[in-house]
């Protein structure tokens, strides 16, 4: 039966790719770690704007920003491997 957002109905088990972009996440520095979970809203929280992160972490927009990129770019190999 589908959910109210027209998907398939959630499973007790995260999917494959949550477990590998959790296990990702874990192997990451902190500071690029939480970048990433508030600049996409991984929290649950919705995503924040550079301004909001940049001042939560009280670094600069550009440090939050050089931060997410690279993670991302550490990230990204990392889950092709995983079945969508």
């Amino acid at each position: 039966m589908p959910s109210d957002m027209g998907g398939p109905v959630e499973d007790d088990e995260p999917s494959p790719r949550v477990l590998r972009l959790a296990a990702a996440l874990g192997e990451m520095k902190v500071k690029d770690r939480h970048v990433l979970i508030r600049r996409f809203g991984l929290d649950g929280r919705g995503e924040r704007s550079l301004a909001e992160v940049s001042g939560r972490m009280k670094l600069t927009r550009q440090a939050v920003s050089i931060r997410q990129a690279a993670a991302l770019a550490r990230l990204r190999p990392l889950m092709e491997d995983v079945d969508l």
